[in-house]
């Protein structure tokens, strides 16, 4: 039997052994935790819903509001499943305009797909001096 010329024991002291398997077990108690609700959530009634009818419920709402993603930016917090419908309905995803973060710019890119886009350009007063101008262009130029 192999046997190392050391032991963990000489390196560390009891109380800071202690220390480690006490962290070990907060972690793994938190991570218990989160696996639970994690279970509780899928098992809620709105989160068995199939995908086509969240859709439903996510398109009207996203055509009536401005700012436009707003709405679906918070819908997507909501749980796990939400924000797996919403990325997967490309229908959801289809405005873009020069004016939205470039990592939103990304994101709609991304989730529209092969939807059409309806594009919207800004090309206002304060365009010249707007620091993200490079960013905006670069993420046009995917398009």
């Amino acid at each position: 039997m192999f046997r190392p010329p050391f032991s963990f024991a000489s390196i560390i002291d009891s109380d800071e052994a202690e220390d480690v398997v006490s962290a070990t077990e907060d972690v793994d108690s938190e991570t218990e935790a989160a696996l639970e609700r994690s279970r509780l959530n899928r098992q809620l009634p709105i989160n068995t819903l199939p995908p086509e009818v969240l859709h439903v419920v996510f398109l009207p709402v996203t055509g009536s509001v401005q700012p436009y993603y707003k709405p679906l930016l918070s819908f997507r917090r909501v749980c796990r499943y939400w924000k797996e419908v919403i990325d997967s309905t490309p229908e959801l995803w289809t405005r873009i305009s020069s004016l939205f973060h470039p990592k939103l710019q990304a994101m709609i890119v991304q989730n529209s797909k092969n939807q059409h886009l309806d594009v919207e350009y800004e090309d206002g007063d304060n365009w010249n001096t707007d620091p993200e101008k490079e960013a905006k262009l670069a993420a046009f130029a995917l398009m």
